[in-house]
């Protein structure tokens, strides 16, 4: 017999402890990172747990919901493309979770839902989810095995790269940077993020963003600031998140004066090869749409592997279908509502 019930206070240490006996997990299943995205979704999480008789967890949920003017919206996971879907031990703990988000996302206040399938879980992660229409990302990642086995992961990880990588690396390394954990330069960070969304007319992220990570995470643990400077000047800065196995490569900013000396390249290498020492094993580049060939190269010649992962996405409110995205993207922040490019543009 298994329940489903809406995760307590009560069930929080079962949960944690169940998503670090996985190996398949990154951090955004942890309640951490659920803690963080409270803050800056401002609230509306609905984790689900599949609970066997005896109490122990078999399953697991994690769910937001936000409200706004159409209705409530429901995302597993929201902001900037956080995996989420159902975990489970059995099919039966699937079977459970899966009428209970299907019983969620038909009640009468829900317009729309989403859920990210986990491109590192074994099968479908999204099999059995209603879909009204998918939408694809590609998951590109960097194995960092052989180089934690080694005494040089440096030289392991640089020779594993393209060869256009590799010039890249070395000639970030000729320019005299230097390179440094700084876990409290979140002023500089998000200056330098702003700055550079602005040049390209896209939202930076809030600034709970960074207050959020700064308050929940660890430092030096959890999360990990680098920054590349010229002297005394900042020239790169690279955010990353840690738990389990992986690493979340999360937030790579430059000044745009200095990206033909490349030091996010010669950073990049930095933070593997420490990542590598403490036994992280994957580097997560995060996904990249089918579109963006650029960025796709550019992961691609760092030793990536790739698995194509969908967004599940059920639609209740046929007004979405003929709203602007610059108006659901007020409506509903840091949510994903549907395909932007198959609605009309404003």
């Amino acid at each position: 017999m298994i329940d489903v019930t809406l995760l307590t206070p009560e069930l929080e240490p079962a949960w944690d402890e169940w998503v670090a006996r996985r190996t398949d997990l990154p951090i955004y299943y942890t309640l951490p990172f659920r803690n963080v995205l409270r803050r800056i979704m401002g609230g509306g999480d609905e984790y689900r747990a599949a609970v066997t008789e005896r109490g122990e967890i078999a399953g697991i949920l994690p769910l937001f919901a936000a409200a706004g003017p159409l209705g409530t919206l429901v995302n597993s996971l929201p902001f900037y493309g956080s995996h989420g879907g159902i975990v489970s031990e059995s099919d039966q703990a699937r079977d459970a979770l899966l009428a209970a988000y299907h019983d969620r996302i038909g009640e009468p206040d829900v317009i729309a839902s989403t859920v990210i399938g986990n491109p590192f879980a074994d099968g479908d992660p999204l099999a059995g989810v209603r879909a009204d229409v998918y939408d694809a990302r590609v998951a590109q990642f960097t194995p960092l095995e052989t180089a934690v086995a080694s005494p040089d992961p440096e030289d392991v990880l640089l020779q594993s790269f393209h060869q256009k990588t590799r010039n890249l690396v070395r000639k970030g390394a000729r320019q005299g940077f230097s390179l440094a954990e700084e876990n409290d330069a979140w002023p500089l960070l998000q200056a330098m993020h702003e700055e550079a969304m602005q040049a390209v007319g896209r939202t930076p992220k809030p600034a709970s963003f960074y207050s959020a990570i700064a308050s929940v995470l660890g430092a030096g643990t959890d999360y990990r600031i680098y920054v590349a400077r010229d002297g005394g000047r900042p020239v790169a800065a690279l955010l990353n998140l840690y738990y389990g196995a992986f690493v979340e490569y999360t937030m790579p900013v430059i000044v745009p004066s200095d990206r033909e000396r490349q030091p996010l390249s010669f950073m990049i290498l930095h933070a593997m090869a420490e990542a590598a020492r403490a036994g992280y094993r994957t580097w997560n580049w995060g996904g990249t749409w089918l579109t963006q060939d650029g960025l796709y190269q550019f992961k691609r010649r760092w030793n990536t592997f790739e698995r194509e992962y969908r967004y599940a996405i059920a639609v209740n409110d046929d007004r979405i279908l003929t709203t602007p995205p610059s108006e659901l993207a007020q409506a509903y922040p840091y949510s994903f509502v549907y395909p932007y490019h198959l609605l009309p543009q404003s």
